[in-house]
């Protein structure tokens, strides 16, 4: 078997079964873990890392505003 990579450590797939049930709740939970990493990068003196977390935060949340069409 081939040696991980740095990258790959620590990396976690969600598959089917974790995934939230529909867009709305994906973004929102993409919108509070970015939040949350966002502020762990800024305590750690990570601020350009902490921005582009915050870019995605934002975008994640209008994400979860933006109106669906119905199935």
């Amino acid at each position: 078997m081939a040696p991980k990579k740095p990258s790959d450590e620590g990396a976690v797939i969600a598959g089917p079964e974790t995934a939230p049930p529909d867009p709305v709740a994906a973004a929102e939970y993409v919108a509070a873990m970015t939040n949350e990493l966002a502020a762990l990068s800024r305590r750690s003196g990570l601020d350009l890392l902490a921005y582009f977390l915050d870019i995605a935060r934002l975008e994640a949340l209008e994400q979860a505003r933006r109106p669906r069409a119905a199935s």
